[in-house]
Parts: C-alpha cells; structure tokens; sequence
C-alpha cells in the first residue's frame, strides 16, 4: 500500500489515499519528473521501465519520477525518487522547478517537472531494478524522434513543451 496525498481540481491537498484507490476513483495526484542534460555531451539521460513496472513496462522514460508520499512536498519527492531509482543524491544540487503540468486522462495528475545540468558517468549510477532496466543518454533530436515516431516510448502530455525549453536552453547556453 502506497498512501499518497489527493488533490483537488486546483492543486490544494484535500485528503490521503491508497494510489489504487485513488486511480480507481478518479482522483487528482501528485507526481515529480526530473530530466537530467549533460553539457558536455549534449544530450539528455532517460531511463527505461522495468519489465516488472505495472504502468509502461519496457518503456523509454525521463531521468527520474515518481508519486509524492502523503504528507511529502515535491522537491523531497524528486531527491527520494532519483536517489531510489539511479543511485544519485541531487539534495545539493541546483535543479530547477520548470512547471506544474495538469492532465487529466485516464488518471489525473499534476507533474511537477524538474530539469538539472549534470554530467553524469552512466557506470556510476546504481539502477533500481524494479524500476529501471536501463540508462542512456540521447541527443534532443533522437528524443523527439522517438516520442514522435515510437511506440515504445512514454508519452508526458507535456513533452513537447519540454523539448521546446530544452532546444532553447541549449541554444541560450552554446552561444
């Protein structure tokens, strides 16, 4: 049992249930995205889900996420997920809050969608296997191809808003 913080329409906490429960009954959550880009080679780190994942099994992902716990707010949600599922502790580091996202499909969610600049050695992350198969790094372009082309990738409902200040953020930053 996972017992997470339910939201109404505009954001605000307004009781906690079991995640199950809370799908089942259409309620708003939580969740923390954070995607990690190396200056130096100029690509973004994404994950790929477990085959063992409920949700987008063997699915290309972003860097890191998850739900945020009861009574856990969004910026300890990203350092617990990234800490559980690749083995690095961002609790000192500059990452940024780049905006709430609110999607209503079939769950409903707000993400929180972080972004950090670090270059990271993939042989030095420790991949959490109920959660994540796989890490590599991938160039902006081939991440937009996948999302636009594959089937085997996770489609946020605010990606291409992401691939938008991703593409920006490199050319702002390169110059």
């Amino acid at each position: 049992m996972e017992l997470i913080d339910i939201l109404d329409e505009n954001g605000n906490k307004i009781g906690i249930k079991d995640r199950e429960d809370a799908f089942r009954d259409g309620n708003f959550l939580r969740a923390v995205h954070l995607w990690i880009y190396s200056p130096k080679k100029n690509k973004i780190l994404i994950q790929k889900r477990s085959s063992k994942k409920k949700y987008d099994k063997n699915k290309w992902d972003l860097t890191c996420g998850g739900h945020v716990k009861a009574g856990e707010d969004s910026i300890t949600a990203i350092i617990r997920e990234t800490k559980e599922e690749i083995g690095i502790d961002i609790s000192n580091e500059n990452f940024i809050k780049l905006y709430e996202e609110k999607y209503i499909g079939s769950k409903k969610y707000f993400f929180d969608v972080y972004f950090l600049e670090k270059d990271l050695d993939i042989n030095d992350l420790v991949l959490q296997e109920e959660e994540v198969q796989d890490i590599k790094y991938f160039l902006i372009e081939e991440l937009e191809n996948m999302y636009n082309t594959g089937t085997d990738f996770v489609k946020q409902c605010y990606i291409e808003k992401f691939i938008k200040f991703l593409k920006e953020y490199i050319e702002k930053n390169n110059k």
